[in-house]
């Protein structure tokens, strides 16, 4: 997996918790006290810091935080559900991030730096071509889309990261124009952020094919049933080798 550096330009939000020592987050969710509530973490001279003046809790107390971006994407930020949201990938193209809790932090153990390793809530989805036609002969291709994709869905991060997707399944356009093809793969239309689903589906592509004598056709063809598994945090990009008639 590639390990990400998180964007400077973009401030985060943090919500903690004060546990007393000697409990166990994972035993009761509910005992631990608020510390921290939306608070924003604005990068700096010397680093990332609360805007706010808070400082550490007890020495008989542990803290927990979990942080979470952009703020307004997410609707609540609690103990027992973690970070949740609703999302429609067709209103916004918001790359939608959390950490897990951090649990148990002293500030004399950390030195006074918090670790917040974000994940990615959604996945993305793009597209390469290449073409399987003569030197002399073109591919060039009109669009491309996915002919369903549920668009809608709810998100919580605890217990365990989870999507809810809702609604019917929509048509996704990857790439509207004329771009010409060779035969090796190239990046072709945009990258939707999508949300995690497992597809069952085709890809519709439209095409002109022209030979060596300026003559040819336009088509609209499938692939075969896309079966893929989307997952948080992953890339996915699908390569299309389109030919004569399929």
């Amino acid at each position: 997996d590639v390990v990400e550096d998180y964007p400077e330009g973009q401030p985060f939000a943090v919500n903690a918790w004060t546990l007393e020592r000697g409990c166990r987050w994972e035993d009761d969710a509910t005992s631990p006290q608020a510390y921290l509530e939306e608070e924003d973490v604005v990068y700096g001279e010397g680093g990332w810091k609360l805007s706010c003046d808070a400082l550490w809790p007890e020495r008989d107390k542990s803290i927990s935080f979990i942080g979470f971006t952009p703020i307004e994407a997410f609707g609540a930020c609690t103990l027992a559900e973690g970070v949740t949201c609703t999302y429609d990938m067709l209103q916004a193209q918001t790359d939608i991030m959390y950490t897990d809790p951090q649990t148990y932090v002293d500030k004399v153990e950390c030195g006074g730096i918090v670790i917040m390793p974000f994940r990615h809530a959604l996945c993305q989805v793009d597209f390469e071509v290449k073409n399987r036609v003569a030197k002399n002969e073109e591919i060039i291709i009109k669009s491309i889309k996915i002919d369903g994709v549920k668009h809608t869905g709810s998100f919580r991060s605890l217990p365990e990261p989870t999507w809810t997707v809702e609604g019917e399944p929509v048509c996704l356009t990857f790439f509207e124009g004329n771009q010409y093809t060779r035969n090796v793969p190239d990046r072709i239309g945009g990258t939707w952020l999508t949300i995690p689903q497992a597809l069952d589906t085709n890809v519709s592509v439209e095409y002109e094919y022209r030979t060596a004598a300026n003559t040819g056709f336009t088509a609209t063809l499938k692939t075969c049933q896309l079966q893929t598994n989307l997952k948080p945090g992953r890339h996915y990009t699908y390569t299309l080798s389109v030919g004569i008639d399929d």
